[in-house]
C-alpha cells in the first residue's frame, strides 16, 4: 500500500460548539462532501454508505461504493473517521481538531492519510498529494464557512 497525508489548519469566526455541530455525525460530515449520493447510514448513525462517480475527460467513467464510520469522539474537540473504497482498494483516515480561539472563534485541524494499492498507483502517482489536499481543504473550508455563516445569520436576527 502507499500513503499520503496531509493536513489543513483553519481559523474560523464560529464558537467551537457551532462548529463541532458542523462535523459530529455522520450525516452532517458526509454532507460537506462534494459529488456524493445515496447515503444509507447504519443504525445507530455512526456508520454509512455512499456513492460517488469518477469522471475522466468531463464524463463519468466509474460509479463507486464507499463506505464510512466515525471512530473517535472527544465532543467537542476531536473526531476521528475513516472511509473505505474496497473495488479501489482505498483507505482514508481523517481527524478534525478543534481549539477556541476566544469565545467567538474557532481553530479547526483537518489531517488525514490516504492509503492506496500499487495497482492504482502508476501513472496518477503525482495527483495522490494533490487530491488529499483539496479534499481536506474543501471539507475544512465548508464547514468552518458553514459555521461562519450561521453565527453570522443569528447575529443579524437577533439584532433585527
Amino acid at each position: 500500500m502507499n500513503e499520503v497525508s496531509y493536513g489543513v489548519t483553519m481559523r474560523t469566526a464560529a464558537p467551537v460548539a457551532v462548529v463541532w455541530e458542523e462535523l459530529s455525525t455522520l450525516d452532517r460530515l458526509l454532507g460537506h462532501l462534494p459529488g456524493i449520493s445515496s447515503v444509507v447510514l447504519g443504525a445507530d448513525g455512526t456508520t454509512g454508505s455512499f456513492t460517488f462517480f469518477l469522471s475522466r475527460l468531463g464524463r463519468v467513467w466509474k460509479r463507486v461504493e464507499a463506505s464510512a464510520a466515525l471512530i473517535e469522539g472527544g465532543e467537542p474537540r476531536l473526531l476521528r473517521w475513516k472511509v473505505e473504497t474496497p473495488s479501489m482498494e482505498f483507505q482514508f483516515d481523517g481527524t478534525f481538531e478543534l481549539t477556541p480561539v476566544g469565545a467567538d472563534e474557532t481553530t479547526l485541524v483537518y489531517q488525514g492519510t490516504m492509503r492506496f494499492s500499487d495497482r492504482y498507483a502508476g501513472p496518477l502517482d503525482p495527483l495522490h498529494a494533490d487530491v488529499l489536499e483539496e479534499h481536506l481543504e474543501t471539507v475544512a473550508g465548508r464547514i468552518a464557512g458553514r459555521a461562519a455563516r450561521r453565527i453570522r445569520a443569528e447575529q443579524a436576527l437577533g439584532e433585527a
